[in-house]
């Protein structure tokens, strides 16, 4: 499983083009069927993690790592 967090204020990564190539990425996924395995976060934040953000990653690994 594979988590992406990007910031959508975050100034040095263009959301659009992180969105672009994980929906290129999820093709490739899906072609090996495992579709629901790559995840984007998308926190209305900048490019750091605040508490809410943590706890969603915290919360995904949880339910992502045995």
């Amino acid at each position: 499983n594979v988590l992406i967090v990007q910031p959508l204020m975050d100034r040095d990564a263009d959301i659009d083009a992180v969105r672009n190539a994980v929906s290129r990425a999820s093709l490739i996924y899906k072609w090996e069927g495992a579709g629901g395995r790559l995840k984007l976060m998308e926190p209305d934040d900048y490019g750091r993690f605040r508490a809410m953000t943590q706890i969603n990653v915290i919360e995904w690994l949880k339910k992502n790592t045995k």
